[in-house]
């Protein structure tokens, strides 16, 4: 089994759902492990209780809680928490991007050859391995490097800080991205689709 679901992620998951819900209850809430509440609503939070869930498993330290406020479907609101490092990623619409209060920047890296990319594989990867394969060889070797790192939510957050280059990934769902959207954006970074429209 490779979608893994632990007691963390649902306990993580019960925990801020009940906070946000007893805050802002006409809100709508959309998580990895539970059913869309109030679908109408224009303002959704979007969450990833436990992003990296298969480095957890194995004790591989690298992996967050990923949170995201959306008005009309579009992300405005970013929290990324790395609870080993105790590194906090947020970012507001127009408000800039910050890692434990100090203010944050992508990367100046101009040229594919000196940057340090970062990918994942979906959970679908065993069914189509060349779709994955394909774009991570002629990256890697058109680039300084490609990690995979396990955690998109880290990623995202780690292209807002610089520390990375880019990241991409296919078969996003809203929660891996919400957050780190913003925090991207606000850090001064681009975002597209794979074939380069604005995602």
């Amino acid at each position: 089994i490779i979608d893994l679901v632990t007691e963390m992620d649902r306990a993580s998951e019960k925990h801020i759902m009940r906070i946000i819900q007893s805050a802002f209850p006409e809100h709508g809430v959309q998580s990895e492990e539970s059913p869309l509440i109030n679908p109408k609503a224009s303002l959704r939070w979007i969450i990833d209780p436990l992003d990296g869930t298969l480095n957890f498993v194995h004790g591989v330290p690298f992996f967050a809680i990923s949170i995201g406020l959306a008005h009309l479907d579009t992300p405005i609101i970013g929290v990324i928490y790395d609870p080993i490092r105790k590194e906090l990623f947020k970012a507001a619409a127009g408000c800039g991007a910050q890692l434990n209060g100090h203010a944050m920047r992508v990367s100046k890296t101009a040229r594919l050859s000196r940057a340090l990319l970062s990918t994942g594989f979906g959970y679908d990867f065993r069914k189509r391995p060349s779709s994955y394969l394909a774009g991570f060889g002629l990256l890697q070797m058109r680039s300084h490097g490609v990690r995979r790192m396990g955690s998109s939510a880290l990623s995202f957050a780690y292209v807002a800080s610089g520390r990375e280059d880019a990241f991409y990934e296919q078969r996003l769902f809203p929660w891996d991205l919400a957050a780190g959207a913003v925090l991207v954006q606000e850090a001064g970074g681009v975002q597209t689709a794979l074939d380069g429209r604005p995602h």
